[in-house]
């Protein structure tokens, strides 16, 4: 099947050309997830060898996903203004200086600013990447292309910090940032060689700062634009916690061995990759982006309630095949974005795409403390800890109820 040629270009949309850049654009976003990836790691290690006291390893961890958040707002009107090469240069150039400070940091006010580097850099990584899919690919694959950019990252983040622990046992946690170092300076290049929109893009001249924060207003003034951000950051927030932290923690709890209860974790985010793939396309063929929405809470919702209170005689085959269900629900956080797209023309859907993930990263910063809040000193893993995430995954299920519907074909219909 030919491609369409992309108008006012030479390239044609789909081929060959729109792979690489696309392509290009998610290797920076498994470069950025795998940079922090990494530090959860090794973290052990540059609080010794740093003289860092708990709290300290902790201030370099949030400071990271608090400058990722705020600047994530601005990442998508940037893209819309500048295009991709204009944003995708810095932003790597910025990511891989972080990587290359934390590497010879020696103390920590270093840490925390190659932190704030990276994460100046790292805003720009799943957006662009769903940027370049919507230029690339035309916006009728704009969620596909988008889905498979978290298939990518989830599928990676699933062994990342399996192949870190071996790494770690030939090499110190310095040489192995150089290495990342060094893969970054050669993404650069890649970058600068090849990404660029299909069609330039012409800034206006008139005040630039402005029409970013005109662009951004939009957004803040569309109640559905809230309501799609609130419940896909409800969604995506919870995925994190467990992902991250949480779920080896309910398994243990069920007196699970670490082995086992590691691969909640893994499971957790191989199904996000799998169902990644299955949502987004899923919309088109049901006409709707409402309906799946409110499935994939639900399934969310009622694996989650499953996996906490479910007693720990029960196999451990069961409890894994759930976590995995539970990712494959979480994935409908795509959604979210193909929602916000629906609702703007082309030239704001990256801005679109910046405030949904912005207000994902917020919720999620926040949703991933509550239990650890609840537990307190006693680090008992009781069930009542976890109560917060059923009660505001039924709110997210309350807002998909809400949220209009947006798919074309439904509204065009209804015209």
């Amino acid at each position: 099947m030919e491609h369409p040629i992309i108008e006012g270009s030479q390239y044609k949309q789909g081929g060959g050309r729109a792979w690489l850049v696309w392509g290009l654009c998610t290797i920076f976003v498994l470069y950025v997830f795998g940079a922090q990836t990494i530090f959860a790691v090794v973290q052990g290690s540059i609080q010794s060898s740093l003289s860092l006291n708990l709290a300290q390893i902790a201030l370099v961890g949030s400071v990271y996903t608090w400058a990722f958040a705020v600047c994530q707002f601005f990442s998508g009107p940037i893209l819309d203004n500048f295009g991709s090469r204009k944003s995708m240069i810095p932003a790597v150039a910025l990511a891989v200086a972080g990587v290359w400070l934390y590497a010879t940091a020696q103390n920590l006010p270093m840490l925390l600013l190659a932190q704030v580097v990276m994460a100046l850099g790292a805003v720009f990584g799943f957006v662009g990447a769903g940027y370049a899919g919507g230029i690339w690919f035309g916006m009728a694959n704009f969620g596909l292309m988008f889905g498979l950019v978290e298939t990518s990252s989830s599928v990676a983040s699933a062994f990342e910090q399996q192949l870190t622990a071996l790494a770690l046992k030939y090499i110190t946690w310095r040489e192995l940032m150089e290495g990342i170092g060094v893969l970054g300076l050669v993404l650069l290049a890649g970058v600068v060689l090849w990404v660029r929109n299909p069609v330039p893009v012409k800034p206006q001249k008139a005040n630039v700062v402005g029409k970013v924060f005109s662009d951004l207003s939009v957004f803040l003034k569309s109640p559905q634009h809230w309501i799609c951000g609130v419940w896909g950051g409800i969604t995506f927030g919870i995925n994190l916690a467990v992902g991250v932290i949480w779920a080896p923690h309910i398994m243990t709890a069920k007196g699970f061995d670490m082995a086992v209860s590691n691969w909640a974790a893994s499971l957790v985010w191989l199904g996000l990759g799998v169902g990644s793939l299955i949502w987004p396309k899923w919309t088109d063929w049901v006409h709707s982006r409402k309906k799946p929405a409110q499935i994939g809470i639900v399934i969310q919702l009622s694996t989650l309630a499953a996996l906490i209170y479910l007693p720990g005689d029960v196999s451990a085959v069961v409890f894994l095949l759930l976590w995995f269900i539970n990712g494959v629900g979480s994935a409908n956080e795509m959604n979210a974005f193909q929602i916000a797209a629906d609702m703007v023309p082309p030239s704001l859907v990256g801005a679109s795409a910046a405030f949904v993930n912005g207000l994902m990263f917020i919720i999620g910063g926040i949703l991933m403390n509550v239990p650890a809040q609840l537990l307190g000193a006693h680090d008992q893993h009781a069930a009542y800890a976890y109560l917060p995430y059923i009660g505001v995954l039924a709110l997210a299920l309350v807002l998909a109820f809400v949220q209009k519907e947006s798919h074309p074909s439904a509204v065009h219909g209804k015209a």
